[in-house]
This record gives structure tokens, sequence and C-alpha cells, in this order.
């Protein structure tokens, strides 16, 4: 199952001023953290503000756990009646 909450964005800047510099994001109130690479080159990294969760984790769940039961049927029901033979 993938967590959708975990997400990060990266931002890659060159610049330090202006409306998309890295003095912008590091001001916003999602910022996580920074990796500067080179002094013309930095990495800005913004945590998500929502999580659209759009996959149905209930659904997902049911699905294993009625394999797993599938699984066990055939394990304990048919595999023994095949090795007895």
């Amino acid at each position: 199952m993938e967590s959708v909450r975990n997400r990060i964005d990266v931002k890659s800047v060159t610049h330090w001023e202006r409306r998309y510099g890295a003095e912008a994001y590091i001001a916003h109130p999602n910022f996580h953290k920074r990796s500067i690479f080179d002094e013309n080159l930095v990495a800005i990294q913004l945590k998500k503000l929502e999580a659209l969760m759009k996959k149905p984790i209930y659904a997902g769940f049911c699905v294993l756990d009625l394999s797993k039961t599938c699984m066990y049927k055939f394990h304990y029901k048919t595999m023994p009646k095949l090795i007895s033979v």
C-alpha cells in the first residue's frame, strides 16, 4: 500500500530572490529542509499541505484478508489430500 501522507515536493532553485527563489520557498509554512549542492543550486523540500486519499484502503485490506483465507483453505484442505495420495 502506498502512503500518500509521506509525499514531498522538491524544488530546485538557482537564485535567492524573486518570486520563485529560495527565499520565497523557505518562507512557506510547509518548508521542511534544504540541501545545498553548489553556490548556485539549492534543493528545497516542501511537505504536502493536503493528502488526497483517492485509493480505497479499506477495500485493499479486504482483498488481502480474502486472499489469505483462500490460501489457508488451499493449504489445509487441498494439500493434505494431494500429499496422502
